[in-house]
């Protein structure tokens, strides 16, 4: 049985969780879009962020977010 402050902290937690993977989402897309235009209109050979990085970064940063927001997400159980 958790205490109302403890609700408070899961319910923040896990809402704090989906607001960073959205704007991890936004940023990550500005950084494709970025790369992208420069790449396509300055020079053929600039990387912002170069090789697999982009794609590792991405992915474990998003797995992260989510282990915190299922791990800390919100009871539905009240007893």
């Amino acid at each position: 049985m958790n205490t109302p402050t403890q609700e408070k902290r899961e319910r923040f937690v896990f809402y704090f969780s989906v607001a960073t993977a959205i704007l991890l989402l936004i940023v990550v897309l500005l950084l494709v879009g970025f790369q992208t235009y420069v790449r396509w209109f300055v020079n053929q050979n600039f990387t912002l962020v170069g090789g697999n990085e982009l794609e590792v970064l991405t992915v474990s940063m998003s797995v992260l977010i989510l282990a915190i927001a299922s791990i800390h997400r919100p009871s539905k159980n009240a007893e």
